[in-house]
């Protein structure tokens, strides 16, 4: 908290059993890179009113959401969001982000995006979710407008993408339920021999091109 710089890299954070959140990030601005927020109580990294940048690291398994950003302005890239009990990345109040080359399997809800924030998206792969691969709302009435996404994505197994009447969504996207070729993606790449390389591997072979 109160951070005017940080860095996090090559850390695992959790399992958590006292508070929510694995990690909370505050009133900071920094970057997070290669790592691992395993099994939270509820979300694996809630950040609020910062300036961050979020790269190369694994979410996986949290109670609630893996990533969570209120009032925040977030880039992130190459991260890969596994068996979320509610939403991969949710984006609230007033946020801006940016959010490519990321990997989201079996998530409640991949992407959720409300209150006034604003995201675009870019070669973002969704996978069996299991409600809704992206979802747009407007929340807080202390704000008069939901969310706002545009970009493009694959969606397979499950093409739900919901906007109420207060959002906008400009969302292209393929599903023709085949993966787009992993082996040169930077996320693929960075899994290795890995638990999370065996998941995505086995969700490969069933969407097989």
């Amino acid at each position: 908290h109160n951070s005017d710089w940080f860095e996090l890299r090559n850390c695992r954070i959790g399992r958590n059993f006292v508070g929510d959140d694995a990690m909370h990030i505050a009133y900071s601005k920094g970057t997070v890179d290669n790592c691992e927020f395993i099994n939270a109580r509820s979300d694996g990294l809630d950040i609020d009113i910062s300036d961050v940048e979020i790269t190369n690291s694994i979410f996986y398994k949290s109670g609630n959401d893996g990533l969570d950003i209120m009032t925040t302005s977030m880039e992130a890239s190459n991260n890969v969001f596994i068996d979320m009990g509610d939403k991969g990345i949710s984006v609230g109040e007033w946020s801006k982000a940016n959010i490519t080359d990321s990997f989201f399997l079996r998530t409640v809800i991949g992407t959720e995006v409300k209150d006034k924030s604003n995201v675009t998206v870019k070669n973002l792969i969704y996978v069996e979710s299991r409600d809704k691969a992206i979802n747009l709302y407007n929340k807080n009435k202390r704000y008069d407008e939901g969310g706002r996404i545009e970009g493009d994505v694959f969606l397979l197994g499950n093409t739900k993408i919901e906007a109420d009447k207060y959002s906008v969504q400009n969302i292209n996207y393929h599903s023709n339920n085949t993966l787009p070729d992993l082996k040169e993606l930077i996320w693929y790449k960075r899994l290795k021999n890995t638990l999370y390389k065996k998941l995505v591997d086995d969700v490969e072979v069933k969407y097989a091109q």
